[in-house]
């Protein structure tokens, strides 16, 4: 099992409708997925079972994901199987109380998440992790699980200014719990390629950043908002031109991140 985890330091980057994307695009590839919701909102939860707290329910049965956190969970418990072939692990009540702001090198917690996902590599070929909007331990614990990392960014100054401290934290992982953890990159989302400011923005970023950037970008489309808010992926059931180009940016840009994990190979 492959494992990619789209993080960010910062809230409305749109990591969620990109996690879900890469989610949906290998499950159409043939691949069985995990998806690990570990954003206290339940966004992707919502979408894929209807309901963002469903885990919260007392008669919850399932993997949830502060049960990750703990390495003394087995396999006794799964994750849960959703209509979309997608079988995930939610945010539960429990959840805020790993969210924490400093990240300690040496507590059980930041390994206990590769650990618990081990034990289900072989039911999947791939693991995408939906990371909270947040700095701190439990983003570097599903960095120290994963095998790879994704960084949507919008062209907005505050989000800019803030990506120094993701890249620490990918950086400070790397040095003390992953060494093998690989940064695919910044992807430029929600990129509306109508403003000359951001297109300019784009620009000085690739001249600054170089390879950091990745070379595709997913631009701002109505019809991946209005996809989400039907709980399925842009390209299902497109209808009309715009639809249809929103549907083709968005699923090569998902297969070029699989190719990247090499799990297309998994069919």
């Amino acid at each position: 099992m492959k494992t990619i985890a789209v993080a960010t330091q910062k809230g409305g980057q749109g990591k969620t409708t990109i996690a879900l994307h890469l989610a949906f695009a290998a499950v159409d590839a043939g691949l069985k997925v995990l998806f690990v919701d570990l954003d206290t909102q339940g966004n992707a939860t919502l979408v894929l079972t209807g309901s963002s707290r469903i885990a919260y329910e007392s008669d919850y049965a399932a993997l949830t994901a502060s049960n990750l956190f703990n390495a003394k969970t087995g396999r006794r418990v799964k994750p849960l199987p959703t209509d979309e072939g997608i079988d995930l692990i939610a945010p539960d009540a429990q959840l805020s109380q790993h969210i924490k702001g400093s990240i300690d090198p040496n507590s059980p917690e930041l390994t206990a998440p590769r650990a618990v996902l081990a034990k289900f590599a072989d039911d999947y070929d791939l693991c995408v992790i939906d990371a909270p909007p947040a700095l701190g331990q439990v983003l570097a614990a599903l960095l120290a699980a994963s095998d790879a990392v994704l960084s949507p960014l919008t062209m907005d100054i505050f989000a800019i200014d803030g990506a120094a401290e993701l890249l620490d934290t990918i950086s400070l992982v790397k040095d003390t719990a992953n060494p093998d953890l690989m940064h695919l990159g910044i992807v430029p989302n929600q990129i509306n390629t109508r403003s000359q400011d951001e297109n300019a923005t784009l620009a000085s970023l690739r001249e600054a950043y170089g390879a950091l950037i990745t070379p595709y970008a997913f631009s701002l489309r109505r019809a991946v908002k209005a996809s989400m808010a039907a709980r399925k992926p842009v390209w299902r059931a497109a209808n009309g031109s715009s639809h249809r180009k929103a549907a083709l940016e968005w699923k090569k840009n998902c297969l070029t991140v699989l190719e990247q994990l090499n799990v297309l190979e998994s069919r």
